[in-house]
């Protein structure tokens, strides 16, 4: 649980533009979902954004916050695949569908600064992009 906040912690020190971005991820991700958790889809993006909040939180307990954390979405790539397939099934009104829609853009966007940033990582930039003083 501390490394959670301290994860939470440093996650605040980030500028206003990224403090936004996450917002919309956790409310794409973790809040929305709950609203159709009796849905397949609603379930299995909430497990995807709960599994990689605890990889980064695991990620951020051994290493600090490191390019190494955008590891932590790899759970959103086989879901984001599985979403772009199952959109064909899903009715075309409704607001399901537009966050469904809102899903599979944000975290492929996610999915590709935090591939990048990973690749950065595996190449030798492994400096704590930000510090918690304690």
């Amino acid at each position: 649980m501390t490394a959670m906040i301290g994860f939470f912690r440093t996650i605040l020190k980030l500028p206003f533009p990224w403090l936004v971005w996450i917002a919309l991820l956790m409310c794409a991700n973790m809040v929305v979902p709950v609203f159709f958790f009796g849905t397949l889809e609603g379930k299995l993006v909430f497990l995807a954004a709960v599994a990689g909040a605890a990889g980064q939180t695991w990620i951020f307990n051994s290493k600090d916050f490191v390019r190494l954390l955008g590891a932590g979405h790899l759970p959103w790539l086989p879901l984001v695949i599985w979403l772009w397939f199952r959109l064909g099934q899903i009715p075309s009104d409704g607001i399901f569908r537009y966050w469904i829609i809102s899903v599979i853009v944000l975290d492929t966007i996610s999915l590709a600064i935090h591939f990048t940033d990973v690749v950065r990582y595996i190449i030798g930039d492994r400096r704590p992009q930000l510090i918690l003083e304690k």
